[in-house]
């Protein structure tokens, strides 16, 4: 039963990226290896993140990324808000030296 006030939309596949976020806006490219690397973005916005090897990612103003924060496998693009006046993505290798794409999304309003 659908409740008074909420709106349900149906998604199928890719749509569900696109018609959310619409067309990718900007790519940022961090190089990562030993030492953590670090990229200030803008705020209260969405990204979506792909890496060309497995490294780990930490979203913070002041602290730096370590092995022991979060694992982002190769390959696998994830989609993250940033925002709670976070400005900062900051990522470190896992294993080998790498790349990390970090694409600003537009966003479309809800259907």
């Amino acid at each position: 039963m659908e409740q008074p006030g909420l709106q349900f939309a149906q998604r199928h596949g890719n749509d569900i990226l696109m018609g959310v976020f619409g067309t990718p806006l900007t790519t940022t490219v961090v190089e990562f290896d030993d030492a953590e690397e670090a990229e200030d973005l803008p705020t209260d916005k969405w990204y979506r993140l792909i890496a060309t090897e497995d490294c780990h990612v930490l979203f913070s103003n002041d602290d730096d990324a370590t092995t022991a924060d979060m694992l982002m496998k190769a390959g696998l693009p994830e989609v993250f808000y940033l925002g709670g006046g976070l400005t900062r993505i900051s990522v470190i290798k896992n294993a080998t030296a790498g790349d990390l794409y970090i694409t600003q999304l537009q966003t479309n309003p809800k259907p």
